[in-house]
């Protein structure tokens, strides 16, 4: 596929264990900027290209080594046959003023590759409880400097990923580097933060990064802060501890002490961060020798090492089964294992016409085909044909939505693309254009800010879920008609300041068409509502 390389930042520091616990989450860890710590040349990282710094605690090795032996033991199954839903909750990061986050989009994009690179493990990841949204200025610039917020927004049943501006790590990065991503697995964190461009669907920034927050660790752990050279250690090296950490031993390329160094797997040859200098073409061919005098052959496609420009990055089975294991002993997620259903396709535009004038400018209903299996459209509407200008982006429950706030006599662009919180990877629909009227239509009410009906379609029987986001409290009837306007029910309510929702049952209602309308005393919000069962 020709993604880029991975590269994260995790630091982590190194204290005893008098007790090894099951739940890895509850070990005490810490964090240092180890560049700063460790009385080591830094002249290889005073290049301006991407840098990781993992370097696994005492903690995080045990835990390998445990989950290892339980593997062996049979404790801990590994792989199956049954696809495993792993709840992930994205967190987007924008300015206080709500601008320059990532768009739902390339998280989209970034989550259908995600689940590629870990189908063959029966492993797949959804979004749990849709995305979450932090407007804070600091938080954006680095998520890493906000801890007090992202602990605010974290959820602890779903892998957390936080996307932000930079991914640096507490105290700064790297000199002359740039941190593309961390897991830190801190127990009041252990999270993964990862930085906005780095969050599309070719990057292995965030598979490499999952692979962390699965206990894999580098294949040249040890070398974390360095990386081989003859100048600097020799040729072959004539040390048997690792320059970054004197607890890991140097692995041996015949892989005689694979269980006791470097990743503690096997079937991951001997690597002193040799992919470093690698100019992107996949293929080491340096002559680093290790203690014994013997070459080394690292495992250039390895998602957890540092090669650049592989056509395919892999997983080892041992690396899998570890994966395997580490998901296991993650009980507080909240996982699935009911097979979920697929998108079927993209889906078709319907109004406003390819090439159309709308009637007016302030109110313009938009509208598509539904499509099988998915239940949420992200409508993209803007004056550019990227799509990254003015954005308008609101996720959908159904295929119909009226959008405000539009300007008069203006060449609009808007597209539409299906998902489901288990399947990202349908393909946006063909771009429209249309340009706006100078009419106004009848106008919604100034105060709220957001609304939604879902779910919608909604099966028969089930509530639904009216939520609204104002910025001022209000009251208004909730009227629910046919389309020939037959009034079904009206419901009388006042609407708080911020969020609330309101419960409108649909119990003895047919399948069909119907309007909702909320009206108050300063404009009327009208949605369209499928029953069906």
């Amino acid at each position: 596929m020709g993604h880029s390389p991975y590269f994260c930042q995790h630091f982590t520091s190194s204290s005893s264990l008098k007790k090894f616990h099951f739940n890895y989450l509850a070990m005490t860890q810490r964090f240092i900027t180890l560049f700063f710590a460790l009385a080591l040349p830094l002249i290889l990282f005073g290049q301006n290209r991407p840098v990781c710094g993992f370097e696994s605690d005492q903690a995080f090795e045990n835990n390998i080594k445990y989950l290892k032996t339980q593997i062996a033991e049979g404790v801990l199954s590994t792989r199956g046959n049954t696809v495993t839903y792993v709840p992930v909750k994205f967190h987007i990061i924008s300015k206080t003023d709500g601008t320059k986050g990532v768009s739902e989009q390339v998280v989209l994009d970034a989550l259908c590759h995600l689940n590629e690179e870990y189908a063959d493990q029966d492993i797949q990841f959804y979004i749990y409880g849709g995305f979450k949204y932090i407007k804070n200025d600091v938080a954006y610039n680095n998520p890493g400097d906000a801890e007090l917020t992202l602990q605010g927004s974290k959820d602890n049943k779903a892998m957390n990923i936080f996307m932000g501006l930079n991914a640096n790590p507490p105290g700064g990065g790297i000199p002359g580097g740039t941190t593309l991503g961390y897991f830190s697995g801190s127990p009041s964190q252990d999270w993964i933060i990862i930085r906005n461009g780095e969050v599309n669907g070719s990057s292995s920034t965030i598979p490499h990064e999952v692979g962390h927050y699965f206990s894999l660790d580098h294949p040249f752990n040890g070398w974390d802060c360095t990386a081989w050279t003859e100048a600097e250690y020799g040729n072959p090296i004539d040390f048997l501890n690792a320059p970054c950490n004197p607890d890991v031993k140097v692995e041996f390329a015949n892989g005689s002490n694979c269980n006791t160094a470097g990743d503690f797997l096997c079937d991951t040859p001997a690597d002193y961060n040799l992919g470093y200098f690698d100019d992107d073409d996949c293929i080491y061919t340096g002559n680093c020798k290790d203690p014994n005098g013997d070459l080394l052959d690292p495992m250039e496609n390895n998602y957890m090492s540092y090669f650049n420009g592989c056509a395919q990055y892999i997983f080892t089975p041992q690396q899998k089964d570890l994966i395997a294991a580490r998901l296991i002993q993650r009980g507080g997620l909240a996982t699935i294992t009911t097979p979920q259903p697929a998108v079927e396709g993209t889906t078709t535009l319907v109004q406003p016409a390819d090439g159309s004038v709308t009637p007016a400018y302030n109110n313009v209903a938009f509208e598509w085909s539904a499509v099988p299996g998915a239940n949420q459209y992200m409508l993209e509407i803007d004056l550019s044909t990227g799509f990254n200008l003015v954005p308008i982006r609101q996720i959908v429950w159904g295929n119909y939505k009226v959008i405000q706030g539009l300007q008069s006599n203006k060449k609009y662009y808007w597209r539409v693309r299906p998902f489901n919180n288990f399947d990202a990877c349908a393909p946006t629909s063909e771009r429209w254009d249309f340009t706006t009227g100078t009419a106004i239509s009848t106008t919604e009410p100034p105060y709220v800010t957001n609304w939604m009906v879902r779910p919608n379609p909604v099966t028969a029987g089930q509530s639904l879920q009216l939520e609204m986001n104002t910025n001022e409290s209000f009251e208004a009837s909730v009227t629910l008609r046919t389309l020939s306007g037959q009034t079904l029910q009206t419901i009388q309510t006042s609407f708080a300041v911020g969020n609330s929702t309101l419960h409108i049952p649909t119990t003895g209602l047919v399948n069909g068409l119907y309007f909702l309308t909320v009206q108050s005393a300063e404009g009327i919000l009208n949605e369209r509502v499928i029953i069906a069962h």
